[in-house]
């Protein structure tokens, strides 16, 4: 199997994939991009025994349980993140709910709508239970993903210690703890995985019962969109903000953000009118 790899995809048979991958999932690949799912392909391939990607091809449409179109959606999904990656996000939000609180709001509901492993929710954790441990009553994160590899990463909130790099000093202690396994690896502690709900989550099939929310995070992920997709993505997420409430999206992202309605409030950062 070690020519795999090297081994070509049919036009015809990436044109199938790649039409399934949107279809679930939303991920465009575009034109070009052969390789790329062939490295993605090649271990799952081999473990089936599958010589071809058309004996990949024909696996994946004769599995009647979808479980096969989740593996392929776990293979192909991009899961880069890091602990306070773009940290004024953080700062803005933080705030935001802060000076709600002191307005009187004492319930918040937020959502990160790609965690991928959850660095980005508990970057989040840590900072409210910082710098606001005392006005908030209650404050509640859903992190999800479309990835179940990258879901059961958050779930588990174990990293290896060279996240720390990126972590501010003055968290490290009291929020992370090492693990028993040995000193490499660290642990985010229970008072910070209470506060998140970790779920898998389709964004261009979203549950009817998400509810609303006082903000989302949706960084990073709308540029493996198409237009048409960027563009119900948005609409559906903005269904799902309270009134005044911000969406927050990678800076890549903003021109297509800029077209959903929102008031530009800070570079990537959009808020809902209040009513």
């Amino acid at each position: 199997m070690s020519g795999l790899l090297n081994s070509s995809i049919h036009p015809k048979t990436f044109g199938i994939l790649r039409d399934i991958i949107r279809q679930e999932s939303g991920i465009c690949l575009r034109e070009g991009t052969e390789r790329f799912l062939r490295c993605r392909l090649k271990h799952r391939m081999e473990r089936l025994g599958c010589s071809a990607a058309e004996d990949y091809l024909d696996i994946l449409l004769g599995d009647s349980t979808g479980s096969e179109v989740l593996t392929l959606i776990d293979l192909v999904a991009t899961n880069v993140t890091r602990f306070f990656r773009e940290p004024f996000h953080f700062d803005f939000l933080c705030s935001a709910v802060i000076k709600a609180s002191v307005q009187g709001r004492k319930r918040f509901r937020l959502w990160s709508a790609a965690c991928a492993s959850g660095e980005e929710p508990f970057s989040l954790a840590l900072l409210l239970k910082n710098r606001a441990p005392r006005t908030l009553i209650e404050t509640s994160i859903l992190a999800t993903d479309i990835s179940r590899i990258a879901l059961n990463a958050c779930k588990k909130g174990v990293y290896d210690n060279r996240v720390l790099e990126d972590v501010p000093p003055l968290y490290r202690g009291d929020f992370l703890a090492s693990m028993e396994i040995g000193p490499e690896w660290i642990r985010v502690k229970s008072l910070l995985r209470n506060m998140i709900q970790s779920e898998r989550c389709n964004l261009i099939n979203l549950p009817k019962d998400l509810g609303r929310f006082d903000a989302i995070l949706c960084r990073n992920v709308l540029i493996y969109f198409d237009q048409a997709t960027r563009n119900r993505v948005l609409y559906d997420l903005v269904q799902r903000l309270t009134p005044g409430g911000y969406l927050i999206v990678g800076h890549m992202e903003s021109m297509a953000a800029s077209t959903s309605g929102l008031d530009l409030v800070r570079p990537s950062i959009y808020q809902l009118p209040a009513r």
